[in-house]
């Protein structure tokens, strides 16, 4: 092996150097700047590749030290059960669990959705049929209660679906001015988007303490004429179970789609014991994926509503079938094929 080192005023002159002493088929193994030049270092013969680490009890995957510290075997790779066992049921959306058991979009599911994608509507006899049964309650009126409550974690999009809400009861019954009612712990120091949306429906923003409410027994009464509806940020939460008058008051869970389901269970869970009906928002922005239902209908609620685009007016609807079955068109790719 031949290696040499040649200078120059510049990288074009030494690599010509270069190619002078050693031919076309020299490798250069380095060049850097010294004393104002160009340093090139070149051989006739390609460096040694080093050999890849021997696998060392220092070294092993994350899965393995796992298995050793719980005692647990390791398991089988996920995507070799996929490819081996497309019909699997552990990648299946089920009803039982909690979080809709997540994954689901298996083979073996889209092609059975296929074919129940096939049949007429009305007709279907699969899993669209059964979670369809599951979580929609096409009977349902919204905001016919005297009292609203709208709960759900932050940024979900509470404050857009109360005006909404407003807007809804206004529309439909003309003799109705509802209350916007936004309690807080502390005083704001500025206007926030309920202020925003309230002022183009012509109403205020009532924003009591919430220690307020829990003090003054005028906050037990309710108006029909006047039904009131409550955005509950995070902060407020607790105030849910206070403000409830049996037989008239709705619990409005606002859940933006797209969430992990065990993240969608969990909020499930929390609320489940006040039998909320559930709202999913964003809906024209991500469609939901099946797991999604099959969270809402293990928790035992019902998706009453979804909200999309940006405006108030006409941007809540009601789900129905046809709806649901539209979204689960989607979850057929071209990949696969239906098989």
């Amino acid at each position: 092996m031949s290696t040499i080192v040649v200078r120059a005023s510049d990288t074009a002159l030494a690599m010509d150097e270069v190619v002078k002493r050693l031919g076309q088929d020299a490798y250069i193994l380095s060049t850097k700047q010294k004393n104002g030049q160009v340093e090139v270092r070149a051989t006739t013969e390609a460096p040694k590749r080093r050999k890849p680490p021997r696998m060392t009890p220092m070294n092993k995957t994350f899965g393995e030290v796992l298995a050793e510290r719980s005692g647990q075997p390791v398991g089988p790779d996920p995507r070799d059960i996929r490819d081996n066992n497309p019909h699997q049921p552990a990648f299946r959306p089920t009803m039982t669990k909690s979080s809709g058991g997540w994954p689901g979009l298996a083979p073996g599911f889209v092609a059975d959705l296929w074919v129940e994608l096939g049949q007429p509507a009305g007709q279907e006899d699969g899993f669209l049929s059964d979670i369809c049964g599951a979580v929609l309650d096409e009977n349902y009126l919204a905001g016919r209660t005297a009292r609203t409550l709208i709960v759900g974690p932050q940024g979900a999009g509470k404050s857009t679906l109360a005006a909404r809400m407003a807007t809804l009861m206004m529309t439909e019954r003309t003799h109705v001015v509802p209350r916007l009612i936004a309690p807080r712990k502390a005083r704001l120091m500025s206007e926030d988007r309920l202020t925003g949306q309230a002022r183009l429906l012509g109403l205020n923003v009532e924003r009591p303490l919430v220690n307020e409410i829990r003090l003054r027994p005028d906050w037990g009464l309710v108006d029909p004429a006047a039904p009131q509806i409550f955005d509950l940020d995070v902060t407020c939460a607790g105030l849910a179970e206070t403000l409830m008058i049996e037989g008239q008051t709705e619990i409005i869970l606002c859940l933006p789609t797209g969430m992990h389901p065990a993240l969608l269970a969990r909020h499930l869970k929390e609320w489940s014991h006040l039998s909320p009906r559930v709202c999913f928002t964003r809906v024209d922005e991500w469609a939901p994926m099946p797991e999604e239902f099959c969270a809402i209908a293990a928790a035992g609620l019902k998706l009453s509503l979804w909200g999309q685009g940006a405006g108030l007016v006409d941007a809540l609807q009601r789900p129905c079938r046809a709806d649901i079955r539209a979204i689960a068109n989607g979850w057929l790719t071209p990949v696969s094929g239906g098989r």
